[in-house]
C-alpha cells in the first residue's frame, strides 16, 4: 500500500497579503513539515519552518500570501524535515 501526500488551501487563490490555510494529509505521524512558497522556478520562500503533522497524518496551518507575490500561478510545496 503506498500512500501519496496531499496538500490543498482553502481559499485555493489569494492575493499578496491575503490569509490562506494549507491542509496537508498522508504524511507520518509526528513528522515536521516544512512550507515554500514557489515565486519563480528558482525563487522560493519558506512559509512555515515547520508544522507537525497529527496521530492521523494530517495537519492544517494558516499562512499569508508574500507581498511580492505577482500575479498568475504560484506554487506551495510541503517537504518533511
Amino acid at each position: 500500500l503506498t500512500v501519496w501526500a496531499t496538500l490543498a488551501l482553502d481559499p485555493r487563490s489569494g492575493r499578496p497579503g491575503e490569509r490562506v490555510t494549507i491542509r496537508r494529509t498522508g504524511f507520518q505521524a509526528g513528522e515536521g513539515v516544512a512550507l515554500t512558497w514557489h515565486a519563480t522556478a528558482s525563487r522560493t520562500t519558506t512559509i512555515r519552518s515547520s508544522v507537525a503533522i497529527g496521530a492521523n497524518g494530517s495537519a492544517t496551518a494558516p499562512f499569508t500570501v508574500p507581498a511580492d507575490a505577482g500575479g498568475g500561478g504560484h506554487n506551495v510545496a510541503a517537504r518533511g524535515t
